[in-house]
């Protein structure tokens, strides 16, 4: 019940020289709702605007304050001040008291006015994350319909390439042979000829493997090193991992004898490569095949074109870059989960007598390491071995490795350590390279199969490498990356780490790299600074170290010891 005053009937009770009648109303109680509550320390907008007024006084006598501070004053002033104070009567002590009450009421106003603000600034740092996170999920559906899009187009010009590829087939059986050119002497050949350099500017792709374009730039939004996306993939340390673009397919490997396929755009598992008797320890991804070589000696070839998207685990599924708070997005995977990938097995390649630990192929020319200290090239038209280097063999027809060939066979006892003797290999056309658990780089011309360089430097086994039109770059477990320069054919830059170098990748401006730490170092090649990613919490545990990189416009995927993927920017 509130008294209320009617204003019309006032006025006019004043009009007429009437005394004014008071009446009351009732006012229901959804009225009553938005009156707030009285606080103690409530203070009206007038005296916030005298505070805010008074500031630059309080600040210029602050400022006075503190440059006498260092003045020594005098002791007769001292004590003058003294006795003042002891002569004052009550009332101005009383007023004396008043001025300290108002000053501590104008400390209240500015403490007031400073919760309001922040408490604003609170309000729109909400909004905007909101916001954010409104265009990020808009931009995340953008995408789908453009990968959905470019799927679609993909699947019609490669319609049209195996249309144009009959045709062309018809045409050429018209045509007379054309003569084969004369081998290049391996005296007198380079590790990759002007030919070859060439084909590094513009590679030749096959007509039935269209690359996909990049699709998704959700990582372009985050800073270098920010987590994008972690999960449990395997139960087992991670042996190899491969993916052809930032959110599309990627490939795993683990010791836990599994291969799976995953789809990075959405975080789906999309099912298991089986066939392989053993674990698989190298494999790689391009134009939706799939090479895998195993530790039960054989390679295996996958077509993943046609693969179909799978749903089972939705609650498996979680992104970081679309919620403003810190989350644990950690999740184990359900590892019962299965997936049929039957028809996925185009081919078998069988010819090496041990573990296969290393392979790569471009074009249809595939190249692979084993243990039983052989590299053999594969022609992928016909799944047939075509050439088999035999590293000792090679190495003794070498004259500049003759004085050395015995401390070579002296220091095969890597095997009895667990070193892999085929550590890394990359070829390009008649290039290639290998890395081997010497620690020698070995550059093969495989139109004659013998060695054209050795590279020497590494002290203990070559781990990885990777080379390019004009630098290759090699790991080893003597915790040195080295930096080769192809031109001249000598070290071109070389740093270390605290542990041994277990993988790397690289592009033009950084490289990166996973020593056998909890963490992922990376080196900028533009600007020659180190700098790391990765920590994650209780990343000192063992099961956390980083044992497998990639790298690809701008994302980089990890895995680790304990089975863990990281998806981050750099």
């Amino acid at each position: 019940m509130i008294p209320y005053i009617s204003i019309k009937r006032y006025f006019m009770d004043v009009l007429y020289q009437k005394e004014p009648e008071c009446s009351i109303f009732e006012l229901p109680d959804e009225l009553l709702y938005d009156i707030p509550e009285k606080k103690q320390y409530l203070y009206s907008l007038f005296q916030g605007f005298l505070v805010a007024f008074d500031e630059k006084n309080n600040q210029d006598e602050s400022y006075m304050d503190q440059s006498k501070s260092g003045v020594l004053v005098k002791k007769n002033e001292l004590e003058n001040q003294r006795e003042k104070n002891e002569k004052m009567t009550l009332n101005e002590l009383n007023k004396k008291k008043e001025d300290i009450l108002n000053n501590i009421d104008v400390i209240n106003i500015k403490k007031a006015l400073m919760s309001s603000k922040i408490k604003e600034i609170d309000e729109k740092i909400s909004v905007l994350n909101k916001e954010k996170y409104e265009l990020l999920n808009k931009l995340q559906k953008l995408r789908r319909k453009e990968a959905e899009t470019i799927n679609t187009l993909w699947d019609t010009e490669t319609k049209i390439m195996d249309f144009i590829e009959q045709k062309t087939s018809e045409t050429m059986g018209d045509m007379s042979e054309t003569k084969i050119p004369e081998m290049d002497s391996p005296k007198n050949s380079e590790f990759m000829s002007k030919s070859i350099y060439d084909k590094l500017n513009s590679p030749k792709i096959d007509s039935k493997a269209i690359q996909k374009n990049s699709m998704c730039i959700l990582h372009e939004q985050f800073k270098p090193g920010s987590n994008v996306k972690s999960w449990k993939s395997h139960t087992e340390t991670i042996t190899a991992i491969d993916f052809d673009t930032p959110f599309g397919m990627m490939i795993t490997a683990s010791l836990d004898d599994t291969v799976k396929i995953w789809n990075l755009l959405n975080g789906e598992y999309q099912g298991l490569l089986e066939g392989h008797n053993a674990s698989v320890k190298c494999l790689q991804l391009e134009n939706n095949i799939v090479a895998t070589g195993s530790m039960d000696a054989s390679i295996k070839l996958w077509n993943l074109q046609h693969i179909e998207s799978y749903d089972a685990i939705q609650s498996f599924e979680t992104f970081n870059y679309v919620n403003g708070k810190k989350e644990n997005n950690i999740h184990l995977l359900p590892f019962d989960t299965k997936k049929v990938t039957n028809d996925l097995n185009i081919a078998t390649l069988e010819s090496h007598m041990d573990e296969i630990t290393a392979l790569h192929f471009i074009g249809n020319v595939l190249v692979s390491g084993s243990s039983d200290k052989t590299l053999k090239q594969w022609d992928l038209e016909t799944g047939k071995c075509v050439q088999t280097l035999d590293i000792l063999w090679a190495t003794a027809q070498c004259n500049n490795l003759l004085s050395s060939l015995n401390n070579f066979k002296s220091k095969l006892s890597f095997k009895e350590k667990g070193y892999d003797f085929v550590g890394a290999i990359q070829c390009f056309d008649a290039a290639l390279a290998s890395g081997t658990a010497d620690g020698i780089v070995r550059l093969w011309d495989l139109r004659s199969g013998l060695i054209i360089k050795t590279l020497f430097g590494h002290t203990a086994p070559i781990t990885c490498l990777q080379f390019d039109k004009h630098h290759l770059i090699t790991g080893s477990l003597d915790r040195n990356i080295r930096i080769w320069d192809l031109r001249i054919g000598s070290l071109y830059d070389a740093f270390a780490y605290n542990d041994s170098v277990t993988s790397l990748h690289f592009d033009s401006r950084r490289i990166i790299v996973s020593a056998n730490e909890p963490i992922i170092r990376i080196y900028n090649r533009i600007d020659g600074k180190h700098w790391n990613c990765g920590m994650i919490p209780g990343s000192n545990e063992p099961g956390n170290i980083v044992k497998r990189v990639r790298h690809k416009e701008g994302y980089l995927i990890s895995g680790r010891q304990n089975g863990t993927i990281d998806i981050y920017t750099c």
